[in-house]
């Protein structure tokens, strides 16, 4: 039995000038930017704790502010990604008509009868992305207000098989909660390279403080302090984040198996071969996480993603007799 929803994007459009709503993707620029500044925001909060000799109790507040932080912009993050003027959701209107193509409608019933398979509360909403990259994203607070996005030019140039295989690895995701744990790493990963940089800071304090003296120059010591607590938390973060990319790909890893569960291990294999085969270099660094393809580097060690070749190797070995699949897709 299909589900009634009410659509709440703008009515459908098969040519649209989406303008403003296209984003342009730079090299992680605003990335590093916002790393820098929460760099020098650490190291302040250092400096002013040492001279208050209240550092202890300052840390624990800091890390709990970013928690939230974090938490509600996961919460908040599907309602504002659906506001994007090149995202257009699909799905049954009210007067049961389908708001979407022929093709999109193939995917949405089968994401409802996935749902309903996966036993899921909540049927995830389903979204198409009309950006000039191939790839899928899930997105979503918990595994009953989950979003799949799918990229037009995935819908355009995919093969069905590999566009619902892909469709269940992002199920997976949802159903596995891999959105909040991601952000846990995250926040553990962060507070824990903040947590190591403070015995370091005040270490060096007295050092910065000496070479004022020196120097001569009043105040140096906290240019001096600023400079190596940037410096300090840049090694500590970038430490710490092969542990997150380490968990990223052991969590892709899981989705990749799930999904093979779904639909078979063969249909999962030709769509990862599918996928390797384009070699897409464009991918949204944004959603990477949480895509389909990350961003896959020369070295596992550095990506998000493992590589096609050893994840189409974990699918076979982890199911080498395993032959069924629980959607009866042959």
């Amino acid at each position: 039995m299909i589900c009634i929803i009410r659509v709440f994007d703008k009515e459908y459009k098969e040519s649209l000038s989406w303008g403003k709503g296209y984003v342009r993707y730079g090299k992680g620029r605003i990335k590093t930017a916002s790393v820098l500044l929460m760099s020098m925001f650490s190291s302040s909060i250092v400096i002013i704790a040492l001279s208050l000799g209240t550092w202890i109790y300052i840390f624990p507040i800091f890390i709990a502010l970013q928690l939230i932080i974090s938490t509600y912009n996961l919460m908040t993050y599907r309602g504002k990604y659906l506001k994007r003027d090149n995202v257009r959701q699909i799905g049954f209107a009210d007067n049961k008509s389908f708001v979407g193509s022929d093709r999109e409608k193939q995917v949405y019933l089968f994401v409802l009868e996935l749902a309903d398979k996966l036993n899921l509360k909540s049927l995830p909403k389903v979204a198409i992305e009309h950006i000039n990259v191939m790839n899928a994203y899930a997105i979503g607070s918990s595994r009953n207000k989950g979003l799949i996005i799918i990229t037009s030019a995935t819908m355009q140039h995919m093969s069905m098989n590999t566009i619902l295989s892909t469709v269940s690895h992002e199920m997976a995701h949802i159903v596995n909660g891999d959105c909040v744990r991601q952000m846990i790493v995250n926040n553990m990963a962060y507070a824990a390279s903040i947590l190591l940089g403070i015995p370091i800071k005040i270490v060096t304090w007295p050092i910065a403080v000496t070479i004022e003296e020196w120097l001569g120059i009043n105040y140096i010591s906290y240019l001096i302090q600023f400079i190596f607590g940037i410096l300090v938390d840049y090694v500590l973060m970038s430490v710490m984040n092969l542990f997150v990319l380490a968990y990223s790909r052991r969590r892709e890893f899981r989705a990749d198996l799930l999904e093979a569960k779904i639909l078979g291990r063969d249909i999962a294999i030709a769509a990862i071969n599918e996928w390797s085969a384009i070699g897409n270099p464009h991918t949204k660094v944004e959603n990477a996480t949480m895509a389909f393809i990350g961003n896959l580097k020369r070295f596992d060690i550095f990506s998000t993603h493992p590589s096609w070749k050893r994840r189409k190797e974990y699918i076979e070995r982890k199911l080498r007799k395993y032959d069924g699949n629980l959607m009866n897709k042959s």
